[in-house]
């Protein structure tokens, strides 16, 4: 799974020593490096990856925060290999199809 990730995201994992105060897991977007203090900690990793895919999509815009709804849906479909249907599945599902419209469809646009 940690090669699959790095792939598809352009990242690099990496384990070992880090500030406890940080949290379990941190993204340096400069370096390109998601940092986990723990080996294969996939229940940390993958909602940090998760936010990375929702920019990467165009879900999430720059200037905006993407929300723990956003990030679980890519964990669970990398863990559980199942999507629900929530507005965040909606928008996730829509990216992956057609990545240059990912933008255009958001839960807001979904809900007026």
């Amino acid at each position: 799974m940690k090669e699959t990730l790095e792939n598809a995201l352009g990242v690099k994992i990496r384990y070992g020593k880090m500030d406890e105060s940080k949290g379990a897991v941190i993204y340096k977007e400069k370096d390109k490096v998601i940092r986990s203090k723990h080996a294969y900690d996939w229940e940390n990793i993958l909602p940090v990856a998760g936010e990375i895919v929702a920019r990467q999509l165009g879900i999430v815009k720059e200037n905006e925060t993407v929300t723990e709804a956003q990030r679980n849906v890519f964990t669970n479909w990398m863990l559980e290999g199942k999507l629900d249907g929530s507005t965040e599945t909606k928008a996730f599902e829509t990216a992956m199809k057609n990545p240059l419209n990912a933008a255009v469809y958001t839960p807001k646009n979904i809900l007026s």
